[in-house]
């Protein structure tokens, strides 16, 4: 999540946040970035892609639910949960 914040969420100039956080059961990853558009997970593409882009999906499999939500001022927060 902190690479696609880097390659394709903060623009120049701009850094982004990754926060743990810890509940009873769960652990919360989140990244923060100042960009206002995400990529949605790829599918099973044959061209180029086949090697890039698999990262939310990696993320969507490993953990117990993830999401993006909006950020103020401005921005985007991409989460996932792991539960034990």
């Amino acid at each position: 999540m902190a690479t696609n914040a880097v390659t394709h969420g903060v623009p120049a100039g701009r850094g982004y946040l990754l926060r743990l956080l810890g509940f009873e059961e769960t652990v919360r990853v989140e990244v923060h970035d100042s960009g206002r558009r995400w990529r949605k997970p790829h599918g099973t593409e044959t061209s180029h892609e086949a090697t890039t882009g698999r990262g939310l999906l990696l993320v969507a499999a490993l953990s117990s639910e993830w999401g993006v939500l909006p950020r103020t001022p401005l921005g985007k927060v991409v989460w996932a949960e792991f539960r034990l």
